[in-house]
Formats: structure tokens, sequence, C-alpha cells
């Protein structure tokens, strides 16, 4: 309640209040719904009854705008509607739909121009990656100048882009620059990787993401330090409101985010490809028939772990066991040939999904995961050499996610893992 925007920097601190660029947890004073109905109380009061300077003056400063029919103004919704409790702050919206990923990758292709490295490198190294099959594939466009806009210093792209462009954007800040330019870019390269791993760790899920609550903060703390000394003119609301998503996250229990519905995006998309008239009921007819072939196949939206379109191997009085090259686990759906990482008796195997198995008969939904598993190259724990791989079978429950992953040199890829597997060097 004490963060302000567009007021002098003296008049700001004389009233103990903060700008934008605040990066402490400890000088937030946040709302409670009783702070919040106090002012919508008080522009009730004034409305009609204050100077309408003055009246302007204080819904500015309040944020808020005198609404007689909106929700807040109706008394008898009070006990219904707890402004402070029920906002939510989507950190997919935050960080990657116009957010504060889209501005800090312009930011730093900024820098890396002054530096002599162009987009067009970016934009070459991205295309040597394989992206998990769910994310589909990487774009030339991606990282074109047209898409950077100078005067706002945003990225134009969708949420489900970002997602594939922050990874290979830190990999190429942390690989492929020269030692004399990384050395001159240091800081704009450390706070773009507090970046990538803020958003690592909200990938987590819902859950999983809870046991890095207070990473996270930690994380966000010194993003935002780093990010108001190098990009103080480009502080807009989004990099505030990251700081509250570690409000919400104690507040739910989980951590509620879009991510996962933004991939979906391209289904409605794909399905409105070649409409020109009646778009949306024809994609909705489309949407509803490719969901019930789904749910005829077996694809189930309330279970956790399924097989995709499974063939029947071998079926008798105790067995069915069955074979699919696709599978819906609690990270998404897997498909072949993917390159997934997976835990297994505590140590990291990173390989190629052959295939995934179950027993339809002992209706325990357990998934094994046949993979081909690289072999570690013991230089980089992001290197993997591909050549002879071991086959092994796992359960698919330990499977993290399908990785990004690119041919480093003849026989060895470099796969792009969850910053929190990596061995501390």
């Amino acid at each position: 309640m004490n963060v302000v925007n567009r007021m002098p920097v003296d008049a700001v601190a004389a009233a103990g209040l903060v700008g934008l660029e605040c990066a402490s947890y400890a000088h937030l004073r946040l709302h409670s719904n009783e702070t919040i109905f106090a002012m919508v109380d008080a522009l009730i009061e004034g409305h009609g009854t204050m100077d309408p300077d003055e009246f302007a003056e204080m819904e500015q400063a309040f944020g808020m705008k005198y609404e007689p029919h909106a929700l807040l103004f109706n008394q008898c919704l009070r006990q219904f509607i707890l402004p402070s409790d029920h906002l939510l702050q989507d950190p997919m919206h935050i960080l990657a739909n116009d957010g504060v990923a889209n501005t800090q990758c312009a930011c730093v292709l900024t820098a890396l121009v002054a530096c002599g490295i162009g987009p067009d490198h970016v934009k070459n190294y991205a295309l040597r990656f394989t992206l998990p099959k769910k994310h589909g594939a990487v774009d030339a466009t991606w990282f074109s100048k047209s898409r950077i806009s100078n005067n706002k210093m945003t990225i134009s792209s969708f949420a489900g882009i970002m997602i594939s462009m922050v990874p290979i954007m830190a990999t190429f800040l942390t690989t492929q620059i020269p030692p004399l330019v990384r050395e001159a870019m240091a800081d704009h390269i450390q706070c773009f990787l507090y970046l990538y791993r803020i958003m690592q760790l909200i990938w987590l899920g819902p859950d999983d993401a809870m046991r890095y609550i207070d990473d996270l903060k930690r994380l966000i703390e010194a993003h935002h330090a780093l990010y108001s000394t190098l990009y103080p003119d480009f502080i807009k609301p989004k990099y505030h409101k990251m700081m509250h998503v570690v409000h919400n996250m104690a507040y739910l229990k989980k951590c509620l985010t879009c991510f996962a519905t933004e991939r979906k995006h391209r289904t409605a998309k794909r399905a409105a490809l070649y409409v020109f008239r009646h778009i949306e009921s024809t994609v909705v007819a489309d949407l509803v028939d490719k969901q019930c072939t789904n749910m005829i196949n077996g694809m189930n939206l309330f279970e956790t772990n399924f097989l995709i379109t499974p063939d029947v191997v071998l079926e008798d009085a105790h067995l069915s066991l069955q074979r699919a090259n696709a599978a819906v686990l609690r990270c998404g759906e897997i498909k072949r040939k993917d390159v997934v990482c997976l835990k297994s008796d505590h140590r990291i195997v990173v390989g190629e999904v052959v295939a995934f198995w179950c027993n339809a008969a002992a209706n325990d939904n357990s998934i094994i995961a046949q993979i081909n598993a690289y072999r570690e190259t013991g230089e980089d724990d992001a290197l993997w050499d591909y050549r002879e791989p071991r086959q092994s079978f796992h359960s698919a429950i330990a499977i993290i996610d399908a990785v990004p992953h690119a041919v480093e040199t003849e026989g060895v890829i470099r796969a792009i893992l969850q910053f929190t597997l990596r061995k501390k060097k």
C-alpha cells in the first residue's frame, strides 16, 4: 500500500513511500481487505461533496476510480468479496505476457549489440536446439530485430514462446560469448540468470514450487536489486507485481500459474487456421470433437498419468500389457524421441524416450518408461554423450520433464537442465 509511481523521488521519500523500483520485501507495506474498503468508503463519502480536483487527486492516490456500480462499491457483497485475499498475481502474465522476461530479453539483446553481438548470433544458436515436442520447434523469427520494440523495450512474443526463448538465451549468455564480452556483461548475465531461475522454480508446478518459496523470495530480491541498477528506465508495474507472487503462494499454499494452459493456445490456433466463416462455433465444435475422440481413446482428463492411444502387446486373464509412443505425466505430455531428464537412485539420468509401458489389468496407473540413457561426459553436467546409449526402464513418475537440447560436439549434446539439478561447482 506504500508503493507509488510517477511521483518525485524527494516527495516519495518524505512521505515514507517507495517507488516501483523497490527491491526489498522489508520495505513493503501490504494492503488488507480493511484498508481497501476504507478507500472505497472514502471515495463514496467524498463523491459530490469534495472539490472535483481534490477528488481526482484522491482517486489517483488510491489507484482506484469511483464506480458506484462496481463490485467493491456494493455493500451487500462485502462478506463475499475480499479484495486483498482474492487478488491473485499470475506469474505467467507477469513474466512472459509482455512482462518482465519480454522486457529483459530486449534489454539484454540491446546490450549484446553494444558489445558487437547481434540478434542473428542468438538466432543461429537457438536454431541448433531441438525442443520438447509439446513446445513445438524453434522459429527463426523469435530473435529477429522486428520483434524488438525499442520505444517500449520489449520482445513481442507469446508466453508459450518465451518458455523456450529464455532457457536458450540463458545458455547462450553462459556458453557462447567471448570471455571479454562476458566480463563486460557480467551483471547483465547474472541478472538474466536470476530471472531464468525464478521462472524455472515457478515451472515446477503448484506443489513442487512450494518447496522453494524461500529461494524464490531471495531470487526475486536479488534480481530486482540488480535489474533496477541496470535498466532503471524500464521498470514497469509488472516488475513490482512479481514480488506479490510469493505472497499469493504463501496464502494459497500453491503456486498457481497459467504457464501450462498457455501452451494449449496453439491447439485452438491449429483448429482455426483454415476457418474463414463462423470461426467461434467451428473452432469450438472441432475442439469438442477432438476432446471426445481423446476420451474414447483413453485420455482421461482426471488422471495424472495415462498412455495415449496404446497398443495391446500381450493379454491374458491377469495381464494386459500395453505399449504407447506418448504418455501424459505430471510434467505434461511426453512423446517418443523426446529427450527427458529423470532422477533414478539419487542420480540424474538424461536420455531419449523409446516407449511407455503399462499393465492395464493392474489398474494402478503405474507406467514404465523405456529410455535410451546417455552417458555423462564428466566435463559438464549439461553435456551428455549420446553414442552407444544404454537401454533402461524407469518408473515414469521419475521423469522430471522433457528438456531442450542441441548437439555441442560430435556425439555430445547439451541438455538444458533445471538449475536445482545442476551440480554445484
